[in-house]
């Protein structure tokens, strides 16, 4: 009998009061069937806050206090943790797995001015099958083999499996958890 491998779909999500934000990761075998799901509490930073880590919260808040204690805290090894988010990428010194930032081609157009650091290189992958849009995939840059190194499983996944869509579940989970218990509003 074949061994089953575990994908991760790690992202930070706004709560539905939009004042905070709640970490969520799935794991899922290659087919995309659930194994896992674990999520924060919200994290709602203070009117301070905001102003006093600007642009930084959302980084610190997704990477530090969401994603790596999800990711400790996993009953199943992953042999790939997915993130929806480029700053999700800094928490690839606590993982064992190659992370990879995925987007939709064409999804997002980024500009930045001619003096900015630039980011990581992203890699298209098109779905063999044709039944998904194609993706951009790329690596935190301390960790660019990941990308060489995962691209294979990428490939051979999205050939059945919008890899995309399991964040969309992730988004309604949170959606029902917010529905039934008040904390996650």
């Amino acid at each position: 009998m074949e061994e089953r491998t575990f994908l991760g779909f790690l992202s930070l999500n706004e709560t539905s009061s939009g004042d905070g934000y709640i970490g969520a990761v799935l794991v899922t075998d290659q087919n995309g069937v659930p194994a896992e799901f674990r999520c924060t509490y919200p994290v709602k930073p203070s009117v301070l806050h905001k102003p006093l880590y600007g642009e930084t919260l959302e980084p610190y808040v997704g990477v530090e206090l969401c994603a790596k204690p999800l990711v400790g805290a996993l009953d199943h090894n992953l042999i790939l943790l997915l993130v929806n988010a480029r700053f999700l990428l800094e928490v690839r010194p606590s993982c064992n797995c190659p992370v990879i930032f995925i987007e939709r081609v064409g999804e997002a157009i980024e500009v930045a001015p001619a003096d900015a650091v630039t980011s990581p290189p992203k890699s298209r992958v098109v779905c063999p099958s044709g039944r998904f849009q194609p993706i951009y995939v790329s690596a935190h840059s301390n960790h660019a083999e990941d990308l060489s190194v995962s691209r294979p499983l990428v490939e051979n996944t999205f050939s059945r499996l919008d890899l995309l869509e399991p964040f969309e579940r992730i988004a309604a989970a949170l959606e029902v958890l917010a529905q039934q218990d008040s904390r996650f509003v």
